[in-house]
């Protein structure tokens, strides 16, 4: 043991650390007698952990409850309110009161008496004799679309002609057992009628002919005195021809759900007349010969 511990002294002075060896010793001597001099110092004095609490306790405010009986509740010198009660305010202006009406200053003489008949009550007048209050009349509802297009005219053989209300596009004139005309519907502007007539048909009236006045594939009249008649001449093989007139009376723009109310109707007067015309001419029905032309386009819209 001695060996060796010589030999280390020997290596610390050859290295030359023999003063770093010599102050830990000094440490590990002066260590153990510093802590056991603080250890022999008697501690201070701690609190207890009462008063701490009690400390931090007087920080927050005590509310000590009066148990004296000397003085009563201070409460009823405040006046009662329901706090679920609507303000003043908000009750006159959700149910504001009506402005009583002037009374009139004008009265019959001898004591207020009103003619006989009835209560005295004219009609638009209130009873108490306050504001006159007129009834305003309801105003009719505009009609919906969609919307078409239908005429009233007088059309037959010159001298014997007859009036043919609501005429619907591609409806036959006069009837169906011998069709002369087809009405096709009226111009973007709405004030004339286009027929498509029988190539055995020559015009001459106040009409518009299209493509031109010797061939009078359609037919124009417009709602003008000038303008709404049509003289027709048909002529047969054997050189023999009957005249008609046809006269546009009216133009009706009506929607298209009030047209299919009235068809039923319209179907039943076509039959009703054709069966008319059978009977009077003892003939089969004659066809519809439409024109062939290269210019047939009218500019109808309905």
């Amino acid at each position: 043991m001695n060996k060796l511990l010589l030999e280390l002294w020997h290596d610390l002075r050859a290295k030359r650390l023999w003063p770093v060896a010599v102050l830990l010793v000094v440490a590990l001597v002066a260590v153990p007698v510093v802590l056991k001099k603080n250890s022999s110092t008697p501690p201070a004095s701690t609190p207890p952990a009462a008063s701490a609490s009690s400390a931090g306790d007087n920080s927050k405010a005590v509310v000590v409850a009066d148990t004296g009986t000397a003085h009563g509740s201070t409460l009823g010198v405040f006046n009662k309110k329901d706090p679920f009660k609507p303000d003043k305010a908000v009750l006159s202006a959700a149910h504001p009161k009506p402005t009583p009406a002037p009374k009139s200053s004008s009265q019959p003489a001898g004591g207020g008496s009103t003619p006989s008949g009835g209560n005295g009550s004219s009609p638009g007048s209130s009873n108490g004799g306050g504001v006159q209050v007129t009834p305003q009349p309801a105003k009719p509802e505009a009609p919906k679309g969609p919307f078409a297009y239908t005429v009233d005219v007088k059309f037959g053989k010159r001298g014997e002609t007859r009036v043919h209300h609501d005429v619907q596009k591609l409806d036959v004139l006069p009837n169906q057992n011998n069709p002369l005309l087809v009405f096709l519907g009226v111009n973007t502007a709405g004030d004339t009628a286009v027929f498509l007539t029988d190539t055995s048909l020559k015009a001459a009236g106040e009409g518009t002919c299209k493509p031109n006045g010797d061939t009078c594939s359609f037919l124009y009249l417009k709602l003008d005195k000038n303008s709404n008649t049509e003289d027709l001449s048909e002529v047969v093989a054997d050189g023999s021809g009957t005249e008609y007139t046809l006269t546009l009376l009216a133009i009706h723009k009506v929607p298209v759900s009030q047209l299919a109310k009235g068809a039923k109707k319209a179907a039943a007067a076509a039959r009703a007349e054709a069966r008319r015309a059978h009977i009077e001419k003892h003939k089969s029905p004659t066809a519809f010969h439409v024109p062939l032309s290269a210019q047939l386009t009218p500019d109808t819209v309905g």
